[in-house]
């Protein structure tokens, strides 16, 4: 407009500004159409003592607990019948093997 009207500086200086001028970078927007966001729990244990402690007194359900038959079972290979642990046993049984 000012080139126009025979501003031949003022347009220039205005050219000059629009060319600073730096366009902010806008985020991604997103249709969320009729999308919903939902809520989802989970548990984290980060205090397996106190868990255990809470299953000893009755607070919690023993089915929260599991035990590791992998880790026993190495365990009882290990030690046979020279260790044990309450509630556990480490069981011996006889298997037949053929070589050939």
């Amino acid at each position: 407009m000012a080139r126009e009207a025979g501003k031949e500086t003022k347009a220039e200086k205005y050219e000059d500004k629009a060319a600073q001028i730096v366009a902010p970078i806008l985020a991604p927007t997103v249709d969320k159409g009729n999308a919903i966001i939902k809520k989802l729990w989970r548990a984290e244990v980060y205090d397996l003592t106190a868990l255990v402690k809470a299953v000893a007194e009755g607070k919690v359900p023993i089915t929260v607990l599991e035990a590791n038959s992998v880790i026993l079972n190495n365990m009882a290979k290990t030690f046979k019948d020279t260790m044990s642990f309450p509630g556990v046993k480490f069981i011996g049984e006889d298997n037949l093997g053929i070589r050939r």
